[in-house]
């Protein structure tokens, strides 16, 4: 049978084995757990598929940085009639940090 992964174990995957998603065309099915879940798990156990409410934004997470690493290979993906960019998330920074530094800009201006 499938290994279940306790509440621990889930937490920390969301915080090492995250990627970022998000859309550039073909609409927002996307976003939707279902076919989130379905695309991202060619690469491996998705343990969590999220999308914010009212942000063009989703977050897959996986049990291990090998599944993580396979997704983001291919920056953009297709799936579900829609075209998206994927990238590893970044931990989320502790308040504080945040405000002593702000994101660089790595697009340039």
């Amino acid at each position: 049978g499938e290994r279940m992964f306790s509440a621990a174990e889930i937490e920390r995957f969301k915080r090492d084995f995250r990627i970022f998603i998000t859309g550039k065309t073909g609409g927002t099915v996307w976003r939707e757990e279902k076919a989130l879940r379905t695309h991202f798990s060619r690469f491996g156990k998705v343990v969590d598929a999220f999308s914010p409410k009212y942000q063009d934004i989703s977050f897959v997470c996986f049990s291990n940085k090998e599944s993580q690493e396979a997704a983001v290979r291919d920056k953009i993906h297709e799936f579900s009639g829609c075209t998206v960019y994927c990238e590893v998330a970044k931990p989320k920074p502790s308040t504080q940090n945040y405000q002593q530094n702000p994101a660089p800009d790595r697009f340039g201006s």
